[in-house]
């Protein structure tokens, strides 16, 4: 092995060690209710649930279309989230 791969290898090295740090510190970050990324967090996981939902209701015909390519989803919506999706 050349000076330059073992450069190489040691930059990667550092910066997955680096990358690990911050999915730890993340990690830690995420499991506080209130913290910022646990709402955030939150949030997404909802969001992917309403995703899925609407995904399966395109999948088996059960949305309204309205002007201008919007999409009316209120059927599967839960209230005050996500209403109307522009595609």
């Amino acid at each position: 092995m050349n000076r330059e791969e073992q450069i190489a290898n040691a930059e990667k090295a550092t910066v997955d060690s680096i990358r690990e740090q911050r999915f730890a510190k993340t990690a830690e970050l995420v499991k506080i209710p209130g913290h910022p990324l646990h709402t955030f967090t939150l949030e997404n996981e909802a969001l992917a649930k309403t995703i899925e939902k609407c995904r399966e209701a395109l999948k088996n015909g059960h949305v309204e279309y309205k002007q201008k390519k919007s999409v009316s989803l209120r059927s599967i919506m839960p209230k005050r989230e996500i209403f109307f999706i522009r595609i």
